[in-house]
């Protein structure tokens, strides 16, 4: 079995929070404190982004208005840190940077400024995953953002993520995966991987290729198939008949965020609200 020496297993260093003060961002905000508890991340950087072009686009605003919406939002980031500062229990630095750029802009600098982050958003409303991803803004960053991107339902508190579900066509070609990433999560939240593989009803079950699973040998995976010819509600079913704590999945590679815009799974993504969403990038 491989190993990883907690050298070189640190994967994640940075927590970068993207938030627009709405209550599903400060929820998102507050979900960091744990998580960079449980992963042993020693930053956290709540990000603000105000696009002029966009905002006056569909509200023209005064200059003193602008300006005024500038000094309000400065009070708000650093209210938000310092409540985040009130309730960490370890010692865990907290920027906040704001700036007047597209969003996927500035997370794409952020990134080559923090290098090792995890990107965390809030989703609103019970129909959460399908709301966030019909923004424009923020589809863009799910399938663009260079780090993998964490959606937290509205209101979910924090828990232990113990059960992680990847959902993975079993022919993905293995050195598209994000190993070191999934094993670092493995280890740091004390969990078992979940491996699943969503076929058509006519199809026979299907083992992971040979060099999938050399690649997967790491995790102890536990194997599940699921025949559905969606392949969106065939996750879905499969999350709400079993314990899981945290969906994982690469959706270039899976037709996922295809499946998010068919009007019949609208109903089953609601009822999966209040999972979080990990979003991973190829390797």
């Amino acid at each position: 079995m491989v190993t990883f020496s907690k050298a070189k297993y640190t994967i994640m260093e940075t927590i970068l929070i993207i938030t627009d003060f709405s209550e599903a961002a400060n929820n998102a905000a507050s979900y960091s404190i744990s998580l960079a508890q449980a992963l042993g991340v020693k930053q956290i950087v709540l990000y603000h982004s105000y696009d002029p072009n966009t905002m006056t686009a569909k509200i023209p605003i005064s200059a003193s208005e602008r300006i005024a919406f500038l000094e309000e939002r400065e009070k708000k980031l650093a209210s938000l840190r310092k409540h985040i500062y009130s309730m960490l229990a370890e010692a865990v630095a907290v920027d906040i940077v704001s700036d007047e750029r597209p969003l996927l802009e500035g997370v794409q600098a952020l990134a080559a400024k923090y290098g090792k982050c995890l990107l965390l958003a809030g989703a609103t409303s019970k129909s959460g995953l399908r709301k966030f991803f019909l923004g424009s803004n923020t589809l863009n960053l799910a399938e663009h953002a260079p780090i993998p991107l964490l959606l937290v339902p509205e209101k979910m508190a924090f828990r232990p993520l113990e059960q992680l579900l990847l959902a993975c066509n079993m022919h993905l070609d293995s050195d598209k995966l994000p190993i070191a990433l999934l094993s670092f999560l493995k280890e740091r939240l004390h969990a078992q991987v979940h491996v699943l593989n969503v076929d058509k009803p006519t199809t026979a079950d299907e083992a992971p290729s040979a060099a999938l699973e050399e690649q997967l040998r790491v995790l102890n995976p536990q194997y599940h198939v699921a025949q559905d010819k969606d392949v969106v509600r065939g996750i879905v079913t499969f999350v709400n008949q079993n314990s899981v704590d945290l969906l994982i999945s690469m959706p270039q590679e899976y037709g996922f965020f295809e499946g998010l815009f068919h009007k019949s799974i609208t109903r089953q993504l609601a009822e999966i609200a209040d999972l979080p969403l990990l979003i991973l990038r190829k390797h």
